[in-house]
């Protein structure tokens, strides 16, 4: 049993400090194997729904303008913004800078979002 804080006193409920003994030891080996089937499928699938949001109709040769996100470009001639857009043309990125104008290029709504020009993985914990 965990040592309660000094300012909480026992009680008959379940809480964070109270010891759970109701769980038996089969209870607890079936909730286990559960999750370790369960945990590769959740985590495919849910990279999997990332990968695929929107809509997916880009016109081949248009330009895709990435606007309004927290742009973390980890390159010091280039520098971090907490607002910019991403412009990309063909298979380069041609300009990182807030409030880029491309009146022909698909726009990506980054807002609420971080931006790595030139990552590919950015599940790395790199800030």
């Amino acid at each position: 049993m965990s040592t309660l804080p000094p300012d909480v006193k026992a009680h008959p409920y379940d809480c964070v400090y109270c010891a759970t003994p109701n769980l038996s030891r089969r209870q607890f080996l079936r909730a286990t194997a559960a999750t370790a089937i369960a945990a590769p499928a959740i985590a495919t699938t849910a990279g999997c729904a990332i990968a695929t949001q929107g809509n997916g109709a880009i016109a081949d040769g248009r330009p895709i303008l990435i606007k309004g996100g927290c742009v973390l470009s980890v390159d010091r001639s280039v520098g971090d913004f907490e607002q910019a857009d991403v412009l990309v043309v063909g298979s380069r990125i041609v300009a990182v800078r807030p409030n880029i104008s491309a009146p022909n290029a698909a726009v990506i709504d980054a807002s609420n979002t971080i931006v790595m020009p030139g990552f590919v993985d950015t599940h790395r914990h790199m800030w």
